[in-house]
């Protein structure tokens, strides 16, 4: 009898505890194929997005001075609904664009956007898609002082660790 209570026991908190992870969502995006460039007369970026119950930062942008623009996406490939949002630097957020009532694999358009001065960034957010974009912001590059995936301080703690790694091999084989 104790056997078959211990073996009960143990069943049902393993049963118990194999539960614990149901309803938990998974959140998580990642970027590949990205490329961002600043011409004369507009910003670029484009690449693959893979998203699940998560905010892509796609690219943030310093402007010297507010600019009233507009910008041209498109998305391909297998997609959920798409929201597009511009976070400004005073911390508010603005939808740019819905995409939720648009079916098929390829959506595509313009909106109109007022970037403020200071760092800003556009992003996404999606339910569980995987799709290529396309981003275009027309703007004068004389008006933008920072365009990356990555905000200024990631790329300078990654700049900075990277030159904390080259100081460390240059140590190790400098004897």
């Amino acid at each position: 009898m104790k056997i078959k209570l211990s073996f009960f026991l143990c069943l049902a908190s393993m049963f118990l505890l194999s539960g614990c992870g149901v309803g938990e969502e998974n959140n998580s995006s990642f970027l590949s194929n990205y490329t961002s460039e600043v011409l004369a007369n507009y910003c670029m970026v484009k690449g693959t997005v893979q998203t699940q119950n998560s905010d892509t930062d796609i690219v943030y942008i310093e402007c010297n001075q507010d600019i009233d623009t507009s910008i041209e996406y498109s998305f391909t490939g297998n997609k959920d609904d798409i929201k597009i949002y511009y976070h400004s630097p005073d911390g508010t957020d603005y939808l740019l664009e819905d995409t939720s009532e648009e079916k098929g694999s390829l959506v595509a358009g313009t909106c109109d956007l007022s970037l403020q001065q200071g760092l800003g960034k556009i992003y996404f957010t999606s339910t569980d898609s995987t799709f290529d974009f396309s981003i275009t912001i027309n703007v004068s590059d004389e008006y933008i002082q920072y365009f990356d995936a990555k905000s200024p301080q990631e790329n300078d703690a990654k700049e900075q660790e990277y030159e904390e790694h080259q100081k460390q091999l240059e140590e190790k084989y400098a004897n």
